[in-house]
C-alpha cells in the first residue's frame, strides 16, 4: 500500500485530502506544519509527500530544499500543492527540486492519478526507507538542517531583492552603475572589475565601465586588461563610474593573481561580460550564493539591455537608423547651453534632397526610402563620431556639428555635397542619382535661443535651395 504524507496548514484541507485518499487505497499520515512533517519524514519516510505552499514558520519550498538537498531524503517524490499559479511560483517549485507541482483547483481525482504516477515511476526503496529511519545523525541535526535552509533562503532572497532594487536607477546609467558596483563590492573582494554590457547594436560603440575603489590606473593598462578579457575592441569607449579614481599617468602595479571573466548569460544569450580583478588568489566560484549573484546579474544585464533597446528604438527614426527629430530638440538644448557655458562653437546643418518628391513620383515611395537610407549611410561614414545626425522630417536631415565653428563646418559637409553627387543607388533596373542643398549656420553672441540658431540654418538652406541647389550655403 502507498504511503503518502499530507502537509497542510489547513485542518479542513488536511481532512478532506485524507478522506478522499484513504477512500482510494492510500495509507495517509498528516502534519499541520512544514518542521512537524519533516519529523515525521525521518521517522517514518514515506513513498510520496504532498505539500502546501504557503505555510507559516516553514513554507513548501523550503520544505521542499530540506529534504532535496540530503542525500537519502531526496529520493522521495514530492508533490506541492498552491492556490498561486503565477509562472514564478511554479520556477520557485522547479528551483526547489519539486517533483511536481499542481494547484488547489485540480481535481482530487488529478491528485490521486499523479500520487499513482509518480510513486510507480519513482518508488522508495524499502532500504532506503529503513537507513533514514535508523540515521541518528538526521534526527539530531534537524534544527539545524532546518536553521540552515532558512538562512540560506534568507540570504538568496536578500541578494534577490538588492539586485532588483538596481532597476530602479535603469533610467540612470551613472546610478545605475555606481549602486551594481557597490553591491557587487560588498559581496565580492577585488582590486578592479570591468563590465561590458551587449549593447553594441543599439550604439554606433561599445562601453567598458571599470570601477577600482582604491586604486587608480593609466589608461593604457586598463585597456590591455580590457584587451586581455575579450573586452574591447576598435569602437570601444572606457568609463571610470568612480570618478575620483579617474585614470592616472603613473602605472600600478598589474601583476594580478586573479583576473577571473565571466559571461553573463540567460538562454545562452551572451548579456554582459565580467571582470574581476585581485592581487591575491580569490576563488570566486566557490563564494555560496555565487550561482544565486552569477544569475541575477545576467538578469540585470537583460532589464539594462531591453532598456537600451528601448531607448534606442523611441530615439531613433527606423527608416535610416538616424536620429530623430524628438531627440534632436532634446540634443540641440543641451548642446547649445554647453556652448554658452563654455564659449565654445556650436554649428548646425541642415539637409535636403534635392526634387526627392520628383523621385518619388517618377519611380515611386520605396526609391525614396532608398535615397534616404543611402544618404544616412554616407552621412554616417564621411562625418566624426561626434557630429550627431538627424532625421528632422520627409527627406529634410539635420547635422549637430559641436566643438566646430562655422569655417571648420564648411569643409566636410562640402565634401559630403560631393560624395552624394558622384553617388549611383541602384534600384532594380534603375539607375539613380541625387544630390542635396544644405545651409549652415552658426552659434554666435547674437544667438539668443535654439530657435534662432534653426531659423539661421534653415534660412540657409532655403537659399542654396533658391540659388541653383546642389551646394553649401553658409548663413551670413
Amino acid at each position: 500500500m502507498t504511503q503518502a504524507l499530507i502537509i497542510d496548514d489547513s485542518k479542513t484541507q488536511l481532512a478532506s485530502l485524507q478522506l478522499f485518499l484513504t477512500r482510494h487505497g492510500i495509507d495517509v499520515d498528516v502534519s499541520e506544519n512544514g518542521i512537524e512533517g519533516y519529523k515525521k519524514v525521518i521517522e517514518n519516510p514515506p513513498d510520496v509527500v504532498v505539500c502546501d505552499v504557503m505555510m507559516p514558520n516553514l513554507n513548501g519550498y523550503q520544505f521542499c530544499r530540506l529534504l532535496k538537498n540530503n542525500p537519502l531524503t531526496q529520493r522521495i517524490p514530492i508533490i506541492l500543492l498552491t492556490s498561486l499559479n503565477q509562472n514564478i511560483d511554479r520556477f520557485w517549485g522547479d528551483k526547489a527540486g519539486a517533483d511536481l507541482f499542481l494547484s488547489k483547483n485540480s481535481e482530487l481525482s488529478e491528485l490521486l492519478d499523479n500520487i499513482n504516477a509518480i510513486v510507480a515511476k519513482q518508488p522508495v526503496d524499502v532500504a532506503i526507507k529503513k537507513t533514514i529511519a535508523n540515521t541518528q545523525a538526521l534526527k539530531n541535526a534537524l534544527q539545524v538542517k532546518i536553521n540552515d535552509v532558512l538562512d540560506t533562503s534568507l540570504m538568496e532572497a536578500t541578494i534577490m531583492n538588492e539586485f532588483r532594487k538596481l532597476s530602479k536607477n535603469i533610467e540612470s546609467s551613472e546610478k545605475f552603475l555606481k549602486s551594481f558596483f557597490k553591491l557587487l563590492s560588498s559581496m565580492f573582494n577585488y582590486n578592479l572589475c570591468l563590465i561590458a554590457f551587449n549593447e553594441q547594436e543599439f550604439f554606433d560603440h561599445s562601453t567598458v565601465y571599470v570601477s577600482s575603489e582604491k586604486y587608480s590606473y593609466s589608461e593604457e593598462i586598463l585597456i590591455d586588461i580590457a584587451k586581455s578579457a575579450g573586452m574591447y575592441k576598435d569602437n570601444t569607449k572606457l568609463e571610470v563610474v568612480n570618478k575620483e579614481q579617474d585614470f592616472k599617468e603613473e602605472t600600478v602595479d598589474i601583476d594580478f593573481q586573479t583576473k577571473y571573466v565571466l559571461d553573463l548569460k540567460i538562454n545562452d544569450v551572451q548579456l554582459a561580460r565580467l571582470c574581476l580583478c585581485n592581487y591575491e588568489f580569490v576563488d570566486y566560484e566557490s563564494f555560496q550564493f555565487f550561482e544565486t549573484v552569477k544569475n541575477e546579474m545576467a538578469l540585470m544585464a537583460k532589464i539594462r539591455n531591453l532598456y537600451a533597446q528601448t531607448k534606442f528604438l523611441s530615439i531613433t527614426d527606423g527608416l535610416t537608423h538616424l536620429y530623430n527629430r524628438r531627440f534632436f530638440f532634446e540634443n540641440i538644448e543641451r548642446e547649445f547651453e554647453r556652448s554658452k557655458r563654455y564659449k565654445s562653437p556650436l554649428s548646425i546643418a541642415m539637409l535636403d534632397i534635392d526634387f526627392f518628391k520628383k523621385i518619388n513620383d517618377t519611380y515611386g515611395h520605396q526609391a525614396g526610402d532608398e535615397i534616404l537610407k543611402k544618404l544616412a549611410e554616407i552621412i554616417t561614414k564621411t562625418l566624426r563620431k561626434t557630429d550627431l545626425i538627424f532625421r528632422y522630417g520627409g527627406e529634410e536631415l539635420v547635422i549637430l556639428l559641436p566643438e566646430t565653428a562655422l569655417h571648420q563646418s564648411y569643409i566636410p559637409l562640402e565634401r559630403l555635397r560631393s560624395l552624394v553627387d558622384k553617388t549611383i543607388v541602384d534600384f532594380g533596373e534603375e539607375k539613380l542619382t541625387f544630390t542635396v542643398s544644405i545651409g549652415l549656420a552658426e552659434k554666435d553672441e547674437s544667438v539668443t535661443s535654439t530657435d534662432n540658431l534653426i531659423a539661421m540654418a534653415d534660412k540657409a538652406l532655403y537659399e542654396a535651395k533658391n540659388t541653383g541647389r546642389n551646394k553649401v550655403v553658409l548663413y551670413e
